[in-house]
């Protein structure tokens, strides 16, 4: 699988974000659950976001040198876009409609930077030692994914961070997960919403041959430089994508490791490593 292993991390983000603007921008030029050709394809480009934010948010969880300001980043990136979404969606009222659960239904309170903040804690609670019974633990991810049910993407985008985070290395498996976990969102978005994009939905395994492209590589985090494009791109409508794409995908891996294993981080030709760290 190391031959495939061509890509840094940065380039597959930007490959996310201009995923999203597609999607969002599509949202605005085709309102509702069009059945045409060209918003469904420009849907399923859209529906690479999502598991490329999963995935390095659970490496940034593994390598960022100071996990409490991590999660602590995520979640005030989740009270910042929470506003910008729902203010942009198409269920605005009043300034009432902040609240949650005020209108609309259960579903799409919020922005997906909630449930991507909670798969980090779901991945604390994991990997906490101070809780040593596995039913304990059980019981929190259950409780977590209640709270992070009415976001968009509910609780899916938590899991699929708790998946990629505890199968690290083990891509076959990572991405199984991503597709079980989603297959059961496209189930109910099929039986609740709308059944061809309930379908739709299904397109995440798109994404599953771009993330395999990542090499492990850190380059220099450039993804404010793309707010510009984003604004102009997404004016008028969802300008949440800036929040939630740009945001969330700079902090999940703008950290230095806090270890180092030379896969990772050795520069060409026997330079010192990125971190400054001792190498295995």
């Amino acid at each position: 699988m190391e031959r495939y292993k061509k890509t840094d991390a940065n380039t597959i983000k930007l490959i996310a974000v201009i995923a999203m603007t597609i999607d969002h921008v599509t949202w605005m030029i085709y309102p509702g659950y069009p059945k045409e050709f060209v918003p469904i394809l420009l849907h399923i480009i859209g529906r690479l976001t999502c598991p490329i934010m999963c995935y390095f948010i659970a490496e940034g969880y593994h390598y960022t040198k100071n996990l409490n300001k991590y999660t602590v980043r995520l979640f005030l990136f989740a009270f910042i876009s929470h506003f910008t979404y729902v203010f942009a969606s198409m269920d605005f009222v009043n300034w009432k409609s902040f609240i949650p659960f005020y209108y609309g239904s259960i579903l799409n309170q919020t922005s997906v930077m909630w449930s991507l903040a909670w798969g980090v804690v779901m991945l604390r609670v994991v990997n906490c030692r101070s809780v040593q019974k596995n039913t304990v633990k059980v019981i929190l991810i259950v409780l977590i994914c209640l709270i992070s049910f009415p976001s968009d993407w509910s609780c899916v985008a938590s899991l699929c961070i708790l998946a990629f985070g505890t199968n690290r290395g083990k891509f076959k498996t990572q991405m199984l997960w991503m597709v079980f976990y989603v297959a059961i969102y496209a189930t109910v978005y099929f039986f609740a919403i709308d059944k061809v994009y309930g379908l739709l939905q299904m397109g995440i395994i798109f994404a599953i041959p771009i993330i395999r492209l990542y090499n492990g590589q850190i380059e220099p985090c450039h993804e404010m430089a793309v707010l510009p494009l984003l604004s102009a791109a997404s004016s008028d409508y969802r300008v949440d994508s800036i929040c939630e794409v740009t945001f969330s995908l700079s902090l999940s891996y703008r950290h230095l490791p806090r270890k180092c294993p030379s896969e990772f981080t050795h520069y060409k030709q026997g330079k010192a490593n990125h971190c400054g760290l001792p190498c295995p």
